[in-house]
């Protein structure tokens, strides 16, 4: 095919059409192509008609490129070319009118169809005559008692299943291939690809078997029902339209399908569930495919009573019959890991004599059983191996046989596929999604994180994405070196840099590094579902509680309670809604402080206590351990209710609870008919408040409840408990004491 392209502006200047004309004049391009132009339609229609060609199609000016216009004719030969081509470039309207059976290759694809001929095989009586004639000519003796008999000819002729008889008829499917090759070429019928590179398949034979491939629409239906008429004309064999059958690709409509059917006298659309012994694929291969081998199984164990069978009767069985069902599927379609399981629960519940009523023992593992005799196990296959193993059987034919049909096709899709396997990486971005890019394989230790450099101690806490995302972060609340001041210097690089810096920068940069180190692992190692946002809040929060502990001041959490906040302000503005200091209640009332503690690993904890009257003076004081405790909130519930009972037991006054834990008040407070432990007790606490008294649940501040806070740790290391009567232990006196000079502070 001969193309003209013009990349000139100025179509519409004389001199640049006169010799636009001369080239078409002197080389009969049969398509031209004229690019960079902002003409209107009615020029190129008038230049297309002074060129002399037949159509033209036009497309809109897209950005400075302008315009896009073709014009080709279409009476010469290999038209074929010129449509395929444009019809893969762009679909328009215009060319739909002109071309109503072609359209975007985008939308062929999807709508080919496959075509599973039946023939009846019979021959004509000529084909007949032929092979007796060679089945005649050939003459038979035979030896009896050390003598030759007399000879003689076959006169029988050939049955369907003698082994001949599946070659006679690829003597004559060769016809049909030739057939349809021949329409092939001449253009007539578009052959399916399934990718560029791949070569076109057009029709597949398996003996007596044959499957034909074509694009679903009226005009190729047309030309392969010609092809078939001219092969029963000339072989004398029919095809059996009731045994024939259609599969449509997936954006074929019921409409098109029915035309097409129509035109190949085609009954059934679609399939059956198996094809030459394997199932149809249709999308994706689920379990609910290979069902039937799952049926056959059971069907097999249920025709031999397992009570009458001996273990070597079994394992013939299993070996011999059962493990030999799936092999075919299994070299051709990889199995579910879930499926492979079942079926060998199958053989095991067989092997033990489990029944559905009833369950054996089971006195070895399945991973000894799938060893060899020689190694201590039966030799049962592991199926989900043994499919493995098939399949790469498969894949060693491929390399073995490349010029094969089956690795040419796979060839135009696996190209490069290794390669761009070893060459993606995912590429850790700003901490919030990754990124996939490409790379070249390196046999240097790139980092497994980033895939950017050598992984060295340095890349990981400063140049890996996540440690700079991390670093970034904190800057905009830390005041942190220079970016430039911390290029690498040396394999003393962290020495160099930490001498340069204060104290305040040295705590800080060692954080971030002991994070970045934290992110690192937890990707290797761990699931990777760590968060830069939630690690910059961590980080600033943990040095403002360290700082406050050395300061001595509000800040100082020894008991780990607090929140991860974004800054010690907003820390400030919530305790300030609590107690500031301990108050001792008014006259009439009583106050019961109380406290508890909890350990996640050991699932324990304890609780304490202390009753107070308006002087200040100790009541009484209680503490105990839990052996029992499913978390933080369960502790305090117990601290409240063991409270209570201790100021029901020395008062008769009002009473005001107070505790440090807001969790354990809403859930007080709330009217939920909650089934977990901590509402459980707060019911108990309703049950038990006095009707004629007062009770008062409040918070106050961790800082300033450190009697209950030293009860409940005494609780914690004495692994038991005990009530004092207007005293406190020993070791909790002095915490009673700071109490009661804040008051007379105040």
């Amino acid at each position: 095919m001969t193309t003209l392209g013009w990349n000139i502006r100025g179509v519409g200047d004389l001199r640049n059409v006169q010799e636009l004309e001369r080239l078409v004049h002197t080389h009969h391009p049969q398509l031209v192509f004229l690019s960079e132009t902002r003409q209107k339609k009615d020029v190129v229609e008038s230049l297309r008609w002074r060129l002399g060609l037949e159509h033209v199609v036009t497309f809109h000016e897209e950005g400075k490129g302008g315009g896009a216009p073709w014009t080709f004719d279409n009476k010469q030969k290999g038209v074929r070319n010129v449509r395929v081509r444009l019809d893969r470039a762009v679909a328009t309207p215009t060319w739909s009118d002109i071309y109503p059976n072609c359209s975007k290759s985008s939308d062929r694809k999807g709508k080919f169809g496959a075509y599973k001929l039946d023939l009846a095989k019979a021959y004509t009586e000529q084909w007949i005559e032929w092979v007796m004639t060679c089945v005649k000519i050939v003459q038979y003796s035979v030896r009896f008692n050390g003598e030759i008999l007399e000879s003689f000819r076959p006169s029988r002729g050939l049955r369907q299943g003698d082994p001949l008889s599946p070659y006679l008829f690829l003597f004559v499917a060769d016809g049909l291939s030739r057939l349809l090759q021949e329409e092939i070429d001449k253009g007539q019928i578009r052959d399916l690809k399934v990718c560029r590179r791949s070569p076109g398949i057009s029709h597949l034979l398996f003996a007596d078997d044959s499957l034909l491939f074509f694009e679903a629409n009226v005009d190729q239906a047309n030309k392969i029902k010609m092809v078939l008429n001219k092969y029963e004309v000339a072989t004398g064999q029919l095809l059996s339209p009731g045994k024939c059958s259609l599969l449509l690709g997936n954006k074929c409509t019921v409409e098109e399908g029915n035309e097409v059917a129509s035109i190949l006298d085609i009954q059934t659309v679609g399939f059956e569930e198996k094809y030459l012994g394997l199932p149809v694929p249709e999308g994706r291969m689920k379990d609910g495919k290979f069902q039937p081998i799952k049926e056959t199984i059971m069907k097999k164990f249920s025709d031999y009573a397992e009570k009458y069978s001996s273990s070597g009767a079994k394992d013939v069985l299993i070996k011999a019959v059962i493990q030999a069902i799936p092999t075919y599927p299994m070299s051709v379609f990889q199995f579910s890991a879930g499926f492979c399981e079942e079926l060998m629960k199958l053989i095991r519940d067989f092997w033990w004599g489990d029944e559905n009523e009833r369950r054996k023992i089971h006195w070895m593992s399945w991973n000894k059983l799938t060893k060899r005799k020689g190694q201590g196990g039966m030799g049962f296959r592991d199926l989900h191996l043994f499919n493995q193993a098939l399949l790469a059987k498969q894949a060693w034919r491929l390399i073995a046989f490349p010029n094969s049909l089956c690795a040419r096709l796979l060839k135009g899709i696996m190209h490069g596929l290794e390669l761009l396997k070893k060459g993606i990486v995912r590429r850790i971005g700003n901490g919030k999604k990754a990124n996939r890019s490409r790379r070249l394989p390196n046999v240097l230790p790139t980092c497994t994180i980033c895939g950017r450099e050598e992984e060295t101690g340095y890349h990981a806490t400063m140049k890996c994405t996540k440690a700079m995302a991390l670093r970034q972060g904190l800057a905009k609340s830390w005041n942190l070196p220079q970016e430039k001041e911390l290029g690498f210097t040396g394999n003393d690089w962290v020495l160099v840099l930490l001498d340069k810096l204060d104290k305040e920068m040295r705590e800080k940069m060692m954080f971030i590094w002991w994070r970045a180190w934290h992110h690192r692992n937890n990707i290797i190692f761990d699931k990777g579902d760590a968060s830069v946002n939630n690690s910059i809040r961590y980080l600033q929060n943990y040095l403002a509680t360290l700082q406050g502990i050395a300061k001595g001041g509000d800040l100082a959490n020894r008991k780990g309670k607090d929140k991860v906040l974004q800054n010690s302000e907003i820390y400030r503005a919530k305790e300030t809604v609590a107690t500031e200091t301990w108050r001792k209640p008014e006259e009439g009332w009583v106050k019961c402080n109380v406290d508890a503690s909890f350990s996640s690993e050991e699932r324990t904890g304890a609780w304490g206590a202390v009753l107070r009257d308006h002087n200040g003076q100790v009541i009484a004081s209680a503490w105990d351990y839990i052996s029992h405790c499913n978390s933080a909130t369960v502790g305090e519930a117990v601290a409240c209710l063991e409270g209570l009972k201790l100021a029901l037991a020395n008062s008769s006054l009002n009473l005001i609870i107070e505790t440090d834990c807001a969790a354990v008040l809403e859930v007080f407070k709330s009217d939920s008919m909650d089934r977990s432990e901590s509402c459980v007790i707060a019911k108990e606490f309703r049950l038990k408040k006095p009707p004629d008294r007062q009770v008062v649940l409040a918070k106050i501040s961790r800082v300033y409840n450190a009697v209950a806070h030293e009860l409940c740790q005494l609780g914690r290391r004495e692994l038991s408990g005990g009530v004092l009567q207007n005293s406190v232990p020993t070791c909790v006196s002095k915490a009673v004491l700071d109490d009661c000079n804040q008051n007379f502070v105040i």
